[in-house]
């Protein structure tokens, strides 16, 4: 068994809103981790600790942190042919256990009754995001071409991140997946061909979060329309794109399904989602430290209203304690 110490995170989420209000989220197992906001808007830190601890933070701006964030999945109805419920499943275990350890309790698991209620209450939908990684939505949501209650929610400004090609050209029901006559974008737009070649350039994002995922299969093309590219990408497609959609709302599509993000990925991508990552967020500051033995107090200097600090202590992935950076 690797040493206990080896495998401790410690994360702190700060979101600087607005108005000047720090939200802070901690998550500190058996080390004593405390941040304030000072009234100059500096940051002071203080990491409590025998042995010596490597941190990191970052300085960020143009960001969407959501209030909650919904993951679907439900066992009574199928996902498309590609996937496997128990994928499905996996990929939130993981993902959700790394959220709690950034200290973010919001990500919460919904089945498809629970998913239509979300939809339902368009007044939160621009501080709520969806993650549907089965290929379809379900028929309390969408039945044949009518997906009206996502398009409302969409339109609300809500968020969706999607696995599975193109969203809304599948749907699902307890007979087995069924198809409409269209999605939510052109088909032309998607990759449909099969390869064991991804994506090897990188976006500046995905490479500040160390996000190396590649998967472009079912992936939409670099070039679709008001498309910003977040993962990696090659000349035709992008294994993660943000898509704006013209009446409202923001749509997130992945290449590849959630058998095809490893560990390390989807421990990147626990960090970029935290952080509310957009396909306009900068980061404005990156930077590295080491707490050497006994305790450290420090004072990040002020930061403007409106951006994000993202402060971590140790290693992100709880399980291999190293962060993967390209």
């Amino acid at each position: 068994m690797r040493d206990r110490l080896s495998v401790i995170v410690f994360t702190v989420f700060v979101a600087v809103c607005l108005l000047g209000c720090g939200v802070i989220y901690v998550f500190s197992p058996d080390h004593d981790v405390t941040l304030s906001k000072n009234p100059d808007g500096s940051v002071t830190f203080e990491i409590d600790g025998i042995l010596p601890e490597s941190y990191s933070y970052m300085v960020l701006e143009d960001v969407h942190v959501y209030d909650s964030i919904y993951y679907y999945s439900d066992g009574n109805y199928p996902v498309i042919d590609d996937y496997s419920q128990y994928e499905v499943d996996l990929l939130f275990d993981t993902l959700d256990r790394m959220m709690d350890s950034r200290g973010y309790t919001s990500f919460k698991k919904v089945d498809a009754a629970e998913l239509s209620y979300v939809l339902s209450n368009t007044s939160c939908a621009v501080d709520t995001a969806i993650m549907i990684p089965t290929g379809a939505l379900p028929d309390t949501v969408q039945m044949g071409n009518d997906r009206s209650m996502l398009d409302a929610w969409l339109s609300a400004g809500g968020s969706m991140y999607w696995m599975g090609g193109n969203p809304c050209r599948y749907y699902s029901t307890h007979s087995g997946i069924m198809e409409s006559d269209h999605g939510l974008f052109d088909d032309s737009l998607f990759n449909t061909k099969r390869s064991d070649k991804g994506a090897t350039e990188c976006s500046p994002i995905a490479s500040e979060f160390g996000f190396a995922y590649s998967a472009i299969d079912d992936a939409i093309s670099v070039d679709a329309p008001n498309s910003k590219v977040i993962g990696l990408y090659n000349d035709e497609f992008s294994s993660l794109s943000e898509i704006t959609l013209p009446s409202g709302g923001t749509v997130y599509l992945f290449g590849g399904g959630p058998a095809s993000i490893s560990f390390e990925q989807t421990s990147a991508f626990a960090d970029m989602l935290v952080c509310g990552v957009t396909g306009g967020t900068i980061v404005k500051e990156k930077v590295y430290g080491q707490k050497g033995y006994g305790d450290l107090k420090s004072t990040i200097h002020p930061i403007m209203s409106g951006d994000l600090l993202f402060l971590r202590v140790g290693s992100p992935n709880t399980d291999y304690g190293s962060v993967i950076l390209l």
